[in-house]
């Protein structure tokens, strides 16, 4: 391992280009070892679960790679949906995404790598690796993360009616954060994978029907809701719920406090939503009583 600074290549969309033609100098570690598994080719891991890998949305980087003649790939650390996520040894030396005080994780990751390679299978020329997971820090913490997942981001200034978010993390994200798990899953029961209809159906089950004078705006309405805000999409909407059914972690009046805020932000209309500015002052996330 040399003594520049690792760090994580995460969410980020490279070329051909970006992948160096280069013979291995001193900075570079060897990858000499090919004792991996091979997985089954029939069950779908990481990126396949999304896409076909085949197609071209992944880039099919390989644990050793040199890219743009500055970051040598180290090993897979996961996938999201429109990348993979890899660590990578900058050559040149200095710390993004993720600061990480305690070396001694990155030493034992690549030595792992070197020792036991990434199980993996190849997909028609495409290989698709299981992640490896850092140890946990030896007493030491893990730097502070900077923003850096932007695989579905967009700009602000265009019109834009495409997902903005990854299905995982649709709003609200301070739920999931609280409760451990998602106010909406939006999983179809006919596809028995994420669809807009289901998250749809999730959210009338909670809210009741949107406004009639929403449904008017929207450009996909009539694929979901008659003129009457009436559910016509194929499916059910699930049995009618609560925020108070769904939270499961307070009582009393912390409870209240906090579906108080949750209410503040799930409205159908924009118009009746807070601000985040607005949001940053309320009582039960300033802790007032």
């Amino acid at each position: 391992m040399t003594s520049h600074a690792p760090q994580l290549i995460g969410r980020v969309f490279i070329s051909e280009e970006d992948f160096s033609v280069r013979k291995p100098d001193s900075q570079l570690v060897h990858f000499t070892n090919s004792n991996f598994k091979i997985l089954p080719s029939d069950q779908p891991i990481e990126e396949e679960v999304h896409d076909n890998p085949t197609k071209r949305r992944y880039y099919p980087v390989r644990t050793g790679d040199l890219i743009r003649g500055k970051y040598q790939v180290l090993g897979k650390l996961g996938y999201g949906l429109g990348s993979t996520v890899w660590l990578a040894n900058e050559l040149s030396g200095f710390n993004i995404l993720l600061g990480i005080n305690d070396k001694s994780i990155i030493q034992r990751f690549v030595e792992a790598e070197q020792e036991h390679s990434l199980a993996r299978k190849d997909v028609q020329g495409y290989t698709v690796y299981a992640p490896r997971a850092f140890d946990s820090p030896s007493g030491k913490s893990i730097g502070e993360p900077l923003l850096s997942d932007f695989g579905s981001a967009v700009s602000g200034d265009v019109e834009h009616d495409e997902d903005v978010q990854p299905n995982v993390y649709r709003a609200p994200e301070i739920w999931d954060l609280f409760e451990g798990k998602h106010l909406f899953y939006g999983r179809d029961p006919k596809e028995g994978k994420y669809m807009t209809r289901a998250h749809l159906a999730d959210m009338v089950a909670l809210l009741g029907p949107p406004p009639v004078e929403l449904l008017k705006v929207g450009k996909r309405s009539t694929e979901f809701f008659d003129k009457d805000s009436g559910w016509t999409a194929d499916i059910p909407v699930p049995a009618r719920t609560s925020l108070e059914e769904s939270e499961k972690n307070l009582e009393g009046y912390n409870k209240e406090a906090f579906l108080r805020f949750m209410r503040k932000i799930l409205q159908w209309r924009p118009e009746d939503r807070q601000t985040a500015s607005q949001l940053l002052e309320d009582d039960w996330l300033n802790g007032r009583s």
